[in-house]
């Protein structure tokens, strides 16, 4: 009988029941149950993976408080600010996994904090949707910050590949990369041939326009494909 051998599936038994069955704080570990994944996210969404697989995506804040009328959200509004990890769980799995990604930039940085601020009903304002693809298009992940009580926003993209939640750049004419995109209040969306359109305006002519995107699933790279102005208008 080899006692090694037993003692070592023992050992990894106990791991696994650890890891799977056990209640876990989100702040202690980077593996939670989906239960408690469930029970404690300020938002829960349903996206794919750059190769179609169905995810789970929980927004878990720690530190989070709440408030109503912040200067950028209407009286009696819920708002909800902290500083906020995500956690991806494939259907099926009975387990959520922290996300190596800041999905929030740090919004004032005179107090050094990473701290995002979620308006549940209004997320295109501050918080996270996600893009449902369109013809060989991923789904997307925004993130949103508003600046300040300013007109403007700053967004993120993220996409699902395998099987973590990373950053999809933008690629302008130019040649520069870059991630945080500061935009109108309207919300991203997948144009009808899968283009990614950006809405984006100038307080002197409060007139949206649009930026839009090809969206690179391989390299995660939304490349600038032409712009145009906004029919409807602001």
């Amino acid at each position: 009988m080899d006692l090694k051998k037993i003692f070592g599936g023992i050992f990894s038994l106990f791991i696994w029941l650890t890891v799977s069955v056990l209640p876990v704080s989100a702040a202690q570990t980077d593996v939670i149950p989906r239960w408690t994944a469930m029970d404690t996210a300020r938002q829960t969404l349903i996206m794919h993976s750059v190769d179609g697989e169905a995810y789970t995506v929980f927004l878990i804040g720690s530190g989070e408080r709440m408030g109503n009328g912040t200067g950028w959200a209407q009286p009696g509004e819920p708002v909800y600010s902290g500083k906020y990890h995500v956690y991806i769980s494939p259907m099926g799995s009975s387990r959520a996994f922290q996300q190596p990604v800041r999905i929030f930039r740090t919004l004032f940085k005179n107090t050094g904090t990473e701290e995002g601020i979620i308006r549940p009903y209004e997320p295109h304002r501050s918080g996270v949707y996600v893009v449902a693809g369109k013809i060989g298009a991923p789904d997307i992940l925004v993130s949103v910050q508003q600046d300040t009580g300013s007109g403007f926003y700053t967004i993120n993209l993220f996409a699902i590949k395998d099987g973590l939640l990373q950053h999809v750049d933008f690629l302008n004419p130019d040649h520069r990369v870059f991630r945080n995109y500061v935009v109108g209040c309207k919300p991203v969306r997948y144009l009808e041939d899968g283009t990614l359109a950006v809405y984006w305006w100038w307080r002197k002519m409060p007139q949206f326009h649009i930026s839009v995107y090809m969206v690179d699933k391989t390299n995660l790279l939304a490349s600038f494909a032409y712009s145009m102005e906004d029919a409807e208008g602001y």
